[in-house]
């Protein structure tokens, strides 16, 4: 397994991913035919654009040296909210044909410690409420809930929870896993 940051050849794979991802966690929350329009090309042309905006914030897994099968984007607050966090987990998604393996739990590791090393010291990140997997994967990492909102995904308006972490640290089994800045990426 290998995790590193995104170079701009990935983002296609991860253009790909990020929109089945959509299209598997979101079906029956979001309409069909919104899910139906997510396109490919023009999420390539985003994360291409991320990756040369934003080195670093992007990481990639993958289970070889070519065959990715998830991602995470993380990097210092844009937006100020009403809560001091100061680190953001902007999106983690994993290959719908490979979630349960680990690979998310590997993400958020790797995202926080990205995070440490940009001097953040907790994190936030939003979800769809109606999304129950995401939901318990986020409390089982400990996240806690800290806000709500309304944003429009086509023609329907969803709740997002924001999960927040006080600490750059994930819950393991009843028991704290902390990231450091020096713990190695894969």
């Amino acid at each position: 397994m290998i995790i590193r940051q995104a170079e701009p050849r990935d983002a296609r794979h991860v253009a790909e991913i990020h929109t089945a991802s959509w299209q598997s966690a979101f079906h029956g929350i979001m309409s069909d035919d919104f899910l139906a329009r997510q396109n490919v090309e023009k999420r390539e042309a985003e994360w291409l654009k991320n990756i040369m905006d934003y080195p670093g914030n992007l990481l990639i897994i993958s289970d070889s040296e070519s065959d990715i099968v998830g991602f995470s984007c993380s990097g210092r607050v844009v937006r100020q909210t009403e809560h001091a966090f100061d680190g953001q987990v902007f999106g983690i998604h994993v290959s719908p044909v490979s979630k349960g393996r680990g690979y998310g739990r590997q993400l958020m590791t790797a995202s926080f410690n990205w995070l440490a090393s940009l001097g953040c010291k907790n994190a936030f990140l939003w979800t769809l409420e109606a999304n129950d997997d995401a939901r318990g994967f986020y409390e089982a990492l400990g996240g806690r809930i800290i806000a709500l909102k309304s944003d429009n995904f086509g023609d329907r308006t969803l709740e997002e929870l924001a999960y927040g972490w006080e600490t750059l640290t994930l819950a393991r089994r009843g028991h704290s896993c902390t990231t450091s800045r020096d713990e190695p990426l894969s």
